[in-house]
């Protein structure tokens, strides 16, 4: 009986072995299927763990990235190289024209956003954008903006269509402003770019209907029946003298009132709006949402004056759905009351107009009506009236590059034949002088010599 544990004792330990054994071999053919795929695959090909052979010899990442070339870094770069397979989700690539953000290449930023030598004032808005108050507000602004743009951060709309709305509509012309919260933070699902185009409420021809839109043209066509509105561009709106302006130009990619919580542009903004409001008694002014209409009903000095037009109602977004008559949209009555102000407007002008004709004076120009209709038709013409426009623009500037280029070569060449003249005098007025003194020299040698000779002859 003595002898069973032994036995059962070895029929275990020989179990174990061969368990061992297995687990070894096991081991052991991974080991050798792990040598045959590192043997057989080429260097750019996966190992079985996922990771390239090539960077097998490397203790961390950082180490086999030292020996990496450094990457140059674009926006085209980046979209050609996204995987987006098995996914399941519908993308629309963005145009790379709509990132404000940085350059990068080479791992050094490159960067000339934002900087003071970049604002161009627009023509007509000299006396108010110009102005030296007005340019230290904006030195103030384009510096926040600047710090953004280095920290990595995209912009709504492009700079250089952040003062469109002072472009497209002249100071001279001026008869509404339109004013709205911040441009629009996102980007176009049709059109792959940024719908902010620097113009308030606009969308882009071609493009996405803007959410606030809706509410908007359902307005227009209660007070005008009938009327066209076949796109969501407002450019026409701006020529014909509404000034689509927002109270922040600016809006971080995405993000909603983002630069407007800040308050980057309000200072900036409201001098803008109040230097409108006490030169422009009859410019009426459109207050939707509440940043704007604060910027009457302020009870220390508000930036739109008491005297100055205002019609004021809740914000066109369709998040607005209160029933509320001062906080709703609907039904303002908003593009009705500008109609009867520009008649009533003229037929002051008329009367004015009668009693400077019988004195043979000049008479006062009528105010024109606003067409709101929005049809491809006026757009299309529009768009070929400014291709015109920037053809003979440059032209003028080829022509003037051409005279400058002339004058600057008779200058030329009038300086040189001067030069010449001048060297040719000097030259030969040094020439007469070296001569005259060598004459002088030798004649008083001759007269010195002669004296001398005279002297020792006499002395003998």
């Amino acid at each position: 009986m003595s002898s069973l544990p032994l036995i059962g004792t070895e029929i275990i330990k020989i179990e174990e072995s061969k368990i061992n054994e297995k687990e070894e071999s096991k081991i052991s053919e991974e080991i050798k299927e792990i040598k045959e795929i590192n043997e057989d695959n080429e260097e750019n090909k996966i190992s079985k763990f996922n990771m390239p052979v090539h960077m097998i010899n490397f203790k961390t990442y950082s180490e086999f990235e030292s020996t990496l070339e450094q990457i140059t870094i674009s926006v085209e770069h980046l979209m050609q190289n996204l995987n987006l397979s098995n996914m399941g989700l519908i993308v629309c690539k963005p145009n790379a024209s709509l990132f404000s953000a940085p350059l990068i290449s080479n791992n050094y930023i490159t960067n000339s956003a934002y900087l003071d030598s970049n604002f161009k004032c627009p023509s007509t808005w000299e006396s108010i954008l110009n102005t030296e108050e007005a340019l230290n507000e904006l030195r103030i602004v384009y510096g926040k903006l600047r710090n953004k743009v280095n920290q990595g951060e995209t912009i709504f709309p492009k700079e250089e269509s952040m003062f469109r709305c002072f472009e497209e509509c002249k100071y001279n012309n001026l008869k509404v402003v339109l004013i709205g919260q911040d441009p629009y933070q996102k980007v176009d699902s049709v059109l792959g770019i940024e719908i902010a185009s620097g113009l308030s409420f606009s969308g882009r021809h071609g493009g996405e209907k803007p959410n606030s839109m809706n509410k908007i043209f359902k307005e227009l066509e209660r007070t005008f029946p009938g009327i066209a509105l076949e796109h969501c561009d407002l450019t026409s709106w701006a020529r014909q003298g509404v000034l689509l302006l927002n109270t922040s130009l600016s809006v971080k990619m995405n993000e909603s009132n983002s630069h407007g919580k800040e308050k980057i542009w309000k200072f900036y903004i409201e001098y803008i709006i109040k230097k409108i409001s006490d030169e422009n008694p009859n410019v009426i002014f459109l207050l939707w949402g509440n940043s704007s209409k604060d910027l009457a009903d302020r009870n220390v000095d508000p930036p739109i004056s008491k005297k100055s037009k205002k019609l004021m109602c809740g914000h066109p977004s369709g998040l607005n759905t209160s029933k509320n008559p001062l906080s709703c949209f609907e039904n303002n009555g908003h593009f009705s009351a500008i109609f009867y102000d520009i008649n009533n407007q003229n037929i002051e002008i008329q009367k004015k107009n009668e009693k400077l004709q019988q004195t043979g004076q000049i008479l006062i120009p009528y105010i024109q009506q606003i067409d709101w209709s929005l049809t491809n038709a006026k757009y299309y013409q529009m768009k070929q009236e400014d291709l015109i426009v920037s053809q003979m623009k440059a032209n003028s500037i080829s022509e003037n590059s051409n005279i400058s280029i002339t004058q600057n070569s008779n200058i030329s060449i009038t300086q040189n034949s001067n030069t010449q003249q001048i060297q040719n005098s000097n030259t030969q007025q040094i020439q007469n002088s070296n001569t005259q003194q060598i004459q002088n020299s030798n004649t008083q040698q001759i007269q010195n010599s002669n004296v001398l000779q005279v002297q020792n002859s006499n002395t003998q």
